[in-house]
């Protein structure tokens, strides 16, 4: 149930940043990298093609439609998040 509203936050804060894609590099998403050590790092690759492919398809850097980027900037946050989540709650288990 934790990993559940940890993920939900995570993407709820990297809504809230990616509102406007076009404006500069927000710390709310630093925040949300932040939250998710150490799986965030392994996921830097995907996230990074993933995201050039959603930036040149839907144009939105040059005024084109924002939605698709938004999308796919929460829905990896979540993913990575819940990842992170379950994989803290593994390490938990075993230690006990």
């Amino acid at each position: 149930m934790v990993v559940k509203f940890y993920a939900l936050a995570i993407g709820l804060i990297v809504a809230i940043a990616m509102i406007d894609p076009n404006r500069p590099l927000s710390p709310l998403l630093l925040l949300a990298a932040l939250l998710t050590l150490p799986t965030s790092l392994f996921a830097v690759p995907p996230f990074y093609v993933g995201a050039s492919i959603v930036w040149n398809l839907s144009n939105a850097d040059n005024g084109g439609q924002s939605w698709p980027v938004l999308v796919f900037y929460t829905w990896a946050a979540v993913v990575v998040a819940f990842v992170n989540g379950w994989c803290i709650q593994a390490v938990r288990r075993r230690q006990r």
